[in-house]
């Protein structure tokens, strides 16, 4: 796949770009803290931005635009992004032209030196400080990463991406711009989403003429083990607990769909877990599932009193490990429904489809329509997700005893 992607879309009056920095890994694993404040104040250091206006307030001002940067892990590999979208210039009055103000604009973040303040750098850092320290008291995280980390600590869905906080204070002018050196020799890729009427592509490509393959995508999934349970006592009102089960499931659009499929039949909206926890036992508010594909896990996650924990595992576990018992297809239509029902949605919504092809392109080397999921849908039975729920294994249980 070559570093350059359009998706044609006329549906909507909006212009999407996506420009992005390709590192390693391994860089991001030693700057992570860096990169969050470099994301923070790169928009706000722009030599065009005059004032102490922020980055946002003057596109929309100006262009009537939107303009941001942030960071996605592919396996291997980085995407240091910066992503815009404006108004087509045949929806401008004559002579505007969102699009050409936000490609120069661009152009200053990857080939030019932004003006990086100390005193911007210090007002974010005490920002990402004080965020590190909530996710640090926040039973929810506590309680997923360390579910995750009794599994496989070195796996990449385990790192911290927020970095330490011994390493946020340490930063300052001179590393964010030898930061910003370092990356200038990485190449970049690009995707446009748009009608392109007015030759917005070309336009990318004649600016960032990069010639190389993307990086291809590999799943990392998580290492098999032995079950094992870990627990820690936390001042808070509520007890968390996270359950993870292993399954084994090669990548195909097909396989995604059954997994979710049997994500939402277990816990979403008016699924099993729901009717059978917490309706028919009281044992908690909400719960929910969630399958990850690349990884090869599903997480079962609620909040429950911490005197329901040893119950809540056994009725859990005896469900999922007895799954063909609780569920019938009625289940299995009412998941399939709010599947469709979302899809439907992502396609009248502009961002949300941008970002979703994106993700795809990067991860996958495709864009999925409407029509490929449907089809892809209908042809998934009752019976292949009864099938695959035979292979899942509880590998991990975590939780986050409260007072309550």
């Amino acid at each position: 796949m070559e570093n350059k992607v359009i998706i044609p879309n006329d549906k909507f009056i909006t212009d999407y770009s996506l420009i992005s920095r390709i590192i390693p890994f391994a860089l991001y694993k030693e700057y992570a803290s860096l990169i969050n404040i470099y994301n923070a104040i790169l928009l706000k250091s722009l030599k065009s931005v005059k004032g102490e206006r922020e980055i946002h307030d003057f596109l929309h001002e100006n262009y009537g635009a939107k303009m941001m940067c942030y960071t996605q892990v592919m396996d291997e590999y980085v995407y240091l992004s910066l992503r815009f979208e404006c108004i087509c210039k045949e929806y401008l009055p004559e002579g505007e032209n969102a699009f050409d103000n936000l490609l120069n604009l661009s152009k200053e973040i990857f080939f030019d030196m932004p003006n990086f303040s100390e005193e911007l750098i210090e007002k974010n850092k005490k920002e990402l400080i004080s965020y590190i320290r909530k996710r640090e008291k926040t039973p929810g995280s506590i309680c997923y990463k360390k579910a995750l980390e009794q599994i496989d600590p070195l796996h990449p869905i385990c790192f911290n991406t927020l970095g330490k906080i011994e390493d946020v204070k340490k930063i300052n002018k001179e590393m964010i711009e030898e930061f910003h050196k370092k990356i200038s020799s990485y190449p970049i890729a690009f995707i446009y989403e748009g009608n392109n009427k007015d030759h917005e592509f070309d336009k990318l490509s004649e600016v960032y003429k990069d010639e190389f393959e993307l990086p291809k995508f590999n799943d990392v999934k998580m290492a098999k083990r032995d079950y094992i349970y870990g627990e820690e006592y936390f001042k808070t009102s509520n007890t968390t607990i996270t359950m993870i089960y292993s399954f084994d499931l090669d990548y195909s659009l097909k396989n995604v769909y059954l997994l979710r499929l049997f994500s939402y039949t277990l816990g979403g909206n008016s699924s099993i877990l729901f009717n059978e926890i917490r309706e028919k036992n009281g044992l908690c508010y909400s719960i929910s599932s969630l399958g990850y594909v690349s990884e090869n896990i599903l997480e079962v996650s609620s909040q429950i009193a911490k005197e329901n924990v040893d119950i809540f595992i056994e009725k859990v576990n005896n469900i999922v490990s007895n799954f063909s018992l609780f569920c019938n297809e009625e289940y299995f239509y009412k998941a399939k429904m709010d599947i469709i029902s979302e899809l439907i949605d992502l396609e009248d919504d502009p961002v949300a489809l941008f970002n979703s092809n994106t993700s795809l392109i990067h991860k996958r080397n495709r864009i999925n329509s409407f029509d490929e999921v449907a089809a892809i849908l209908e042809e998934i039975s009752y019976e292949e997700m009864i099938e695959f729920s035979k292979g899942l294994s509880l590998i991990s249980t975590y939780v986050v005893k409260g007072d309550n």
